[in-house]
């Protein structure tokens, strides 16, 4: 009602009436926005719904909720849905998560597993083939998944949000960008900014705009968002610059308290379902999985040192770590069994830290009730090692599915690996 007249627009006579009459459902015991009344966590949702409550529009009763909402319904995507939905999961975590790094998990879903060659255009769906995926053949070129892989950039990682009241960013970095972000003229009302986001700060410059007729007059009020350390109400004249601090989510303390493993860099030996990446082991949200393509052996190796240098207050260490138990929390299909081991190098030698046959649930999983699908909950494995171990790589080993395995057959998954140091 308020903006209407803003494009010229007169409001018609019932919109306050049917404004009043909307209905958002609130599960009060699961403090989400279910899809529908009734929900439970056995849902399997297509694409991203209830996620674009918060982006684009903006709304959450609390922090609480609007985390709830992300990791609830991230866990619940079908993986072979389409491309945008994990792309809206990336802009919503680097907005709402204080840690970790699953922004980017959620990048890489919305991007890698849906560009085809040669020109690496969206396909809409992971599945191409007709005959398999329904009878259907998928959108080629799917431009709303190039619109959210673009607004992951535009809107994540700037936090930029279309304001009226001021030109709106909070920005932030996660770990696998080491240098910066460039953007050059972006827009508000009229006026220019470029804006740099370095890992320690960001600058913005408020720079002539192409078009002087349009020009806005005076100075800009800029605000950045209330996580950001610099948070606060600013103005720019033409030609100044303001530096605010960049939010790295990913050096802040981890999710689990004393976990060294957290967003450190991850490779594997083997190959992996589509939007199951590696990273997601140890992303800090277990809304997401690691999880191989085969159910035979198959490992992540993780560099504890890898990362950038930790927090002054942090229990790390950056040429190796001491490690004295790991909490391993499953998701939908856990292995049969698992094998820990640590070194110095990276190849080797390795040192065995802990096996385990025949992998018992210490915290099962229960579909038919909504679980926040934190590092606490759901199929999670927690064993504390006969002592201390040190080194700075460290290499986890599945084999087997004790989930349900599906035509082609896929491996265990692993939503997160804790390791907790001294």
């Amino acid at each position: 009602m308020v903006y209407a007249p803003l494009v010229g627009y007169t409001p018609h006579s019932n919109w306050t009436e049917i404004a009043e009459k909307m209905y958002l459902p609130f599960d009060a015991e699961a403090q989400i926005i279910p899809e529908y009344v009734g929900m439970n966590g056995s849902i399997d949702i297509k694409q991203v719904d209830v996620g674009l409550i918060y982006y684009p529009l903006g709304f959450s009763w609390n922090q609480s909720q609007a985390e709830n909402d992300l990791f609830f319904y991230s866990k619940a995507q079908s993986p072979d849905g389409p491309a945008m939905t994990w792309s809206i999961y990336s802009i919503v975590s680097a907005a709402l998560l204080t840690t970790g790094c699953s922004s980017w998990t959620h990048a890489i879903q919305g991007s890698q597993t849906y560009l085809r060659a040669p020109w690496y255009q969206f396909s809409e769906q992971v599945n191409d083939d007709f005959y398999t995926n329904g009878g259907t053949n998928p959108a080629f070129p799917f431009l709303t998944g190039h619109g959210g892989y673009l607004q992951v950039w535009t809107h994540g990682y700037t936090g930029f949000r279309a304001m009226d009241h001021a030109f709106y960013l909070d920005p932030s970095l996660p770990p696998i960008i080491n240098g910066s972000l460039k953007y050059h003229s972006f827009k508000w009302q009229g006026a220019s900014f470029d804006i740099n986001i370095e890992q320690e700060q960001t600058t913005i410059t408020r720079i002539v705009s192409k078009n002087s007729n349009l020009e806005y007059k005076g100075a800009v009020p800029v605000q950045i968002g209330g996580k950001n350390p610099s948070a606060g109400n600013y103005t720019l004249l033409l030609g100044q610059s303001i530096k605010v601090a960049t939010r790295l989510p990913h050096l802040a303390a981890p999710f689990t308290p004393n976990n060294v493993a957290q967003c450190v860099p991850v490779t594997s030996n083997s190959t992996w379902a589509p939007a199951n990446f590696p990273l997601a082991a140890v992303d800090g949200s277990n809304a997401t999985v690691w999880q191989p393509r085969t159910t035979d052996p198959s490992s992540i190796t993780l560099d504890l040192a890898g990362m950038f240098p930790p927090p002054a207050d942090s229990v790390t260490s950056y040429d190796h770590h001491t490690i004295s138990s790991a909490i391993l929390t499953w998701g939908e299909s856990p292995p049969v069994s698992w094998t820990l081991e640590i070194a110095n190098m990276s190849s080797g030698p390795w040192e065995h830290v802990w096996s385990q046959e025949d992998v018992k649930i210490s915290i099962p999983y229960n579909a038919t009730k909504y679980i926040v699908p934190v590092l606490e909950n759901g199929n999670s494995t927690t064993q504390a090692f006969d002592r201390d171990y040190q080194g700075r790589y460290v290499r986890l080993t599945i084999s087997g599915t004790q989930g349900e395995q599906n035509a082609l057959k896929f491996g265990a998954t692993v939503a997160e690996m804790a390791l907790i140091g001294k």
